[in-house]
Formats: structure tokens, C-alpha cells, sequence
């Protein structure tokens, strides 16, 4: 294996090393080392990996004493990328290096315990690192995740000015310890268990998380943000919940409650709570009807109003949504900041929905697409035109409307349309007669070129094949509607 390419400065950028397999042309020897010392002074970022394994680093069994860090200034080390058979832990402790600022570690599933012990040495040897990264440490075979958790928690606790932190599920003592940390801004964590954060919260000493201003959550269901946002009394500046099985999205609401109370509250700009299934397909013939009891109301979301800075606010969890026009106005009246607002109407709405990302998330798909809002929408033109005028910051909109009612209430001629949004998830909307669709949705978002729309059964429609055909005769409306603005756009110029 040649380390030669990726250390001379005229072929790369050394300041941003990232590793490309090469076949192996000879050992190296002194020489060698001593020309990658060289140059190993000047790389500042190492990593992440294509899809490289262990033999990238064979050649490092051999690395002399005195080239240990073997990038002595490095200041971000990334040791992720690597395919899953891979086992390189063994080679992590050669470019530990006390300059190293950013850490960011993903454990392949093939490593064993004895390699993963170097890691034991991340703290000592890192002693500056303010943002770390471990995450894929209960995923490791033949290894129990309590194990797993356990060990890792025990090196994260060896920190103690950490300002960035994303991390797997951690033990309780690592989460007092996390609490009490002074410089932690932003926290990305995945919580499996809420029945102890009450004994968390007793062990802490003083305001938990007193710097944290971002906060993102993975959990299995709600009640563990809930738990945790509640009894850490926490008062972020952007939150964000990911919720893979959402069965009990319907208490979302009270996450907006303590928000909104806290005594010494900061400014909410950024609200996300999405599900990680949130993709709905009509039920099968046979399937029984098991329709949802909680919905979504303007009373339910009126605690999160009172934050009038918000910026995004994104929901996007198996839920009906019954708001209607009066609901988006005031709403909108609330929010005259936000910039992007999406009710089931998926993420990323600023992406092109078929761009480069589709391939490489391809998995996302369903989050980028939506559900709509499980019943016939009772937004019309009218709340959307309204939305559309008290909020001028908007650049993305995800949201389900009844395309069919008020056509009229938009003008032809708009004085402020928003030309900044281009992609429009509809979900579950019903379409009119598409010419007039097209022409109000041109006075008011004139740059609008693709429409996305995901049909969910509505509540109350037992019958599938009405409902398959609703979204056959929805879906081929809309398409006609995207076909008409994008030719307008072309004779337009646009």
C-alpha cells in the first residue's frame, strides 16, 4: 500500500486528506517514513474513509516509535466510511493526536473488544477535542450493546469541555456527567429508557445542559423527549425529535407546554419532530379499520405560537391535522419569521426532491414525499394565500390544502408572490380543475416547478378501491398542474 499519492502536496490537498485504496507496491522503509513526515505536518483533516477496510493501513504495523502521532497537527480526525467487514481500531491510537479539535468515530460492526480498548486512550491522547462523534458502538457483533454502551459512556465521561457532542444511548452516570458539563452548546442523543431520568435529574447538581441551545433526540417513541425535555427543564434554541415508532405521536403537544413555561426560556427558532416511518400506504382489503382518535388543533399547537422567532417548524409524525383557514392564518400571524413550515409535508423542502441526494438517501425518500394529513384537508386558497402573504421569509412549504374550495380567493395579480419556493409537497390534497389550480398557484408562487404529492387514506374511506381511485384522479390532476406551471416557466423564462 503507497501512502506516497495523498502526501504529495502538488497532486492533493494535504490540509484534506481523504483515503483512496492503492495496490501495494512495496514495504516501506526509512526513506518513506521520513518523507511522510514531511509532509504530514501540513495535514490538518484526515478522513472520512470510501469504503475502505483494514488493508488500507498494513503498512502502519511498521510505523517508528518517534512517528507516533503519525499526523502530528492534525486538527479533525474523522474514522468513519469504512465497509462493515473492516476492523482498523488497531490503527486508531497512530493518529490520536493532542492538536485534534473535532472527533468523529463510527464503529464498524466487525471490530472486537480488544482493538476497541485504543479508544480508551482518545482522552488522554485528545486532551483539546471540543466536538466528538461516537455513534454505531451497539451495533457491534459479538459484543452485548449493554457492554458496548457501557464502555463507550465510561471514555465520554473522561471529557469534560465538550461543546458538540452526538452520541448513541449512554449510561445514566455519563448523562449526569453530560448534564453538569458547562461548555455543552449542542447534544445530538438517542434515549431508549425515560424511567430513570428522574434519578438523573436528582443527581445533578445546579441547571442541567446550562449552555445547550441545540438538542436533537432520537428515541423510539415521544414520551422520552417529553420525559427528558420536562424533567431536565430545558429550554433549547432549536429541537429536534426523531421518532421511529410513533405510535403515540398524538402527545406531541405536550412538548410545546414546558417550552413555552419555562422561567427563564430561550427564544425557540427551530422545531423538527418527524417519524422515521412516516410513510403511509392505503390498507389492505382485508386489513381491519384501526382509525386514529387524536388530531392535530390549533389548540393543541397555540403553547409553541408564543414563540414568535420561530424560523422552522416542521411536523411530520402519523397524526390528523384538522387545521383550517383561520388556523394557518393565525399561525402565520404567529410566525412572521418562518422560513420554512412543513405539516406533514416532509423535509429537505429546499432540495430539489429529484436531485443528487435521492441517491445517495434513497432510504429518505418517504420523509422527502410525506403523508398528508389522514382527512380531508380543511385548508383552502384562502389559508394558503394568507400564509403566503404574512410570512415574505418562506422558502420552503410542505403542506396539505383542498385545492378544490376558494379557488376564487386568489387574485390573478399578487402584489408580493414568493419567488423563493420551487418545490411544493401537497400530500393528500385534492385538485380542482387543474387550469385554475395552475393559474392561482402562479400568482402566488410563481417559481413553483415541481409539485410532490403522496396519497394517505383519509379517515372514514373504508373502501380501498375508492380510495385508489381518489389518488389516481388526485395524482394525474397534479401532474397536469406541474406540467402547466413548468410551460408557463419556459415561455416565461423563468
Amino acid at each position: 500500500m503507497s501512502f506516497r499519492p495523498w502526501l504529495r502536496s502538488g497532486n492533493v490537498d494535504v490540509n484534506n486528506v481523504q483515503a483512496t485504496s492503492q495496490e501495494a507496491v512495496r514495504l516501506l522503509v526509512r526513506a518513506d517514513w521520513d518523507l511522510f513526515k514531511t509532509y504530514a505536518r501540513r495535514v490538518r483533516t484526515f478522513g472520512p474513509f470510501g469504503d475502505c477496510d483494514d488493508t488500507w493501513f498494513y503498512d502502519l504495523e511498521q510505523t517508528p516509535p518517534d512517528m507516533v502521532p503519525l499526523l502530528p497537527n492534525i486538527k479533525v480526525l474523522c474514522w468513519a466510511g469504512f465497509n462493515s467487514f473492516s476492523r482498523t481500531f488497531g490503527f486508531l491510537r497512530l493518529f490520536l493526536s493532542p492538536t485534534v479539535e473535532r472527533l468523529h468515530i463510527a464503529v464498524s460492526e466487525h471490530e472486537v473488544h480488544d482493538d476497541l480498548v485504543v479508544l480508551a486512550l482518545a482522552p488522554l491522547s485528545c486532551p483539546n477535542v471540543r466536538d466528538v462523534k461516537l455513534v454505531d458502538y451497539e451495533l457491534v457483533d459479538n459484543i452485548p450493546a449493554s457492554k458496548s454502551i457501557y464502555y463507550f459512556s465510561q471514555v465520554l465521561c473522561q471529557w469534560t469541555h465538550l461543546t458538540n457532542l452526538i452520541c448513541d444511548r449512554v449510561t445514566d452516570d455519563a448523562l449526569v456527567h453530560l448534564a453538569q458539563m458547562q461548555s455543552l452548546a449542542r447534544l445530538d442523543i438517542v434515549l431508549g429508557r425515560k424511567e430513570s431520568l428522574g434519578d438523573v435529574r436528582s443527581r445533578v447538581s445546579g441547571t442541567p445542559f446550562p449552555s445547550l441551545t441545540y438538542c436533537r433526540i432520537s428515541c423510539d417513541n415521544v414520551f422520552h423527549p417529553i420525559a427528558f425535555i420536562t424533567k431536565m427543564q430545558l429550554s433549547p434554541v432549536e429541537l429536534l425529535v426523531v421518532c421511529h415508532f410513533p405510535d403515540q405521536s398524538s402527545t406531541i403537544e405536550q412538548l410545546f407546554g414546558p417550552l413555552s413555561t419555562h422561567p427563564s426560556r430561550r427564544e425557540l427558532e427551530r422545531f423538527d419532530i418527524h417519524s422515521s416511518k412516516a410513510c403511509f400506504n392505503l390498507p389492505a382489503r382485508d386489513a381491519p379499520s384501526c382509525p386514529l382518535e387524536e388530531t392535530l388543533t390549533i389548540a393543541r399547537l397555540r403553547p409553541l405560537l408564543s414563540f414568535s422567532r420561530l424560523r422552522l417548524l416542521y411536523i411530520n409524525v402519523p397524526i390528523e391535522i384538522t387545521l383550517n383557514d383561520s388556523d394557518i392564518i393565525e399561525l402565520a400571524h404567529a410566525f412572521p419569521l418562518l422560513e420554512e413550515l412543513s405539516l406533514n409535508g416532509g423535509v429537505n423542502l429546499t432540495e430539489d426532491p429529484l436531485g443528487s441526494w435521492v441517491e445517495q438517501s434513497w432510504h429518505r425518500i418517504p420523509h422527502r414525499f410525506a403523508i398528508g394529513w389522514l382527512v380531508r384537508p380543511r385548508v383552502t386558497f384562502r389559508g394558503l394565500y394568507a400564509l403566503i402573504e404574512s410570512c415574505p421569509c418562506l422558502r420552503g412549504l410542505g403542506i396539505s390544502f383542498d385545492a378544490e374550495q376558494n379557488l376564487d380567493e386568489v387574485p390573478d395579480e399578487v402584489l408580493s408572490p414568493n419567488r423563493h419556493i420551487q418545490y411544493l409537497p401537497v400530500g393528500n390534497s385534492p385538485c380542482g380543475d387543474p387550469e385554475v389550480v395552475a393559474r392561482r398557484l402562479r400568482s402566488v408562487l410563481p417559481n413553483v416547478t415541481r409539485i410532490m404529492g403522496n396519497w394517505s387514506p383519509w379517515k372514514g374511506k373504508s373502501n380501498v378501491d375508492s380510495m385508489v381511485k381518489q389518488r389516481r384522479v388526485a395524482g394525474d390532476r397534479w401532474d397536469e398542474v406541474e406540467r402547466l406551471l413548468n410551460n408557463e416557466a419556459q415561455t416565461s423564462g423563468i
